[in-house]
């Protein structure tokens, strides 16, 4: 009888041994497949991310405008110009310009030395919004740097900092037979606005002689009355 009971001790022993030991398995297992997983997932992040800074770190086009004129007063015309530089052959340029209606206008635009020479839509401009839109290709394409798109003229109204920069939706297409799209760099320009020294020495000339002008004329005004009291 003790024989008997001794057995299925063992047997239950067994039993819950081999049950601890598929639990153990199982953790192991369970702990395991998250490492492996986790890891997986921090090599895909990784290279999701070398990926997405080395296309941008080759970005090959980019559109930006350039700027002569060192110093811009109120009141004074300077000329913009809107280039693209690019590696690959690129044949449609597509896109809006926005410039501050407060303290810009665009007074002229030149497209004679432009880089396109079809316009699917003619360069134009909205001094109301601040917007200046076009969409224009080239049948050769064109690759290099300083290409010219347009000539823009401006006239500084307002004093201030302010900024000629683009649209978000700003489209160039790849010279490729495929009308492939690409993201160029977009660089906008920073313009500084200084008062017109000039136009404020010129005011305060004008307005100190309407002072003496007016001062002139009450002297007489009262020299003429003293003079009819003392008659």
């Amino acid at each position: 009888m003790m024989k008997g009971n001794n057995n299925k001790r063992n047997i239950i022993s067994k039993n819950t041994h081999n049950f601890l030991l598929k639990i153990c398995y199982a953790r192991l297992d369970s702990l395991r497949n998250v490492f492996i997983n986790n890891i997986s997932f921090v090599v895909v992040v990784i290279m999701i991310s070398f990926f997405c800074f080395a296309s941008v770190s080759k970005a090959s086009t980019e559109i930006y405008f350039q700027n002569d004129t060192k110093e811009i007063t109120q009141g004074d015309s300077f000329g913009v110009f809107l280039k693209a530089s690019s590696d690959k052959s690129i044949n449609v340029v597509d896109g809006t310009v926005l410039y501050d209606k407060d303290k810009l206008q665009i007074k002229e635009i030149k497209k004679d030395n432009s880089i396109l020479s079809l316009w699917t839509k003619e360069p134009i401009f909205d001094n109301k919004i601040g917007e200046l839109s076009f969409t224009g290709g080239m049948p050769d394409g064109f690759a290099g740097k300083d290409g010219e798109i347009l000539s823009i003229t401006f006239l500084a109204k307002k004093t201030g900092t302010t900024t000629i920069g683009f649209q978000d939706i700003f489209s160039v297409y790849a010279n490729d037979g495929l009308g492939t799209q690409i993201n160029p760099w977009l660089k906008p320009l920073s313009v500084n606005i200084n008062k017109n020294i000039k136009l404020l020495l010129i005011r305060y000339i004008l307005l100190l002689l309407v002072l003496l002008f007016a001062i002139i004329k009450l002297f007489i005004k009262f020299k003429k009355r003293k003079n009819k009291n003392e008659k």
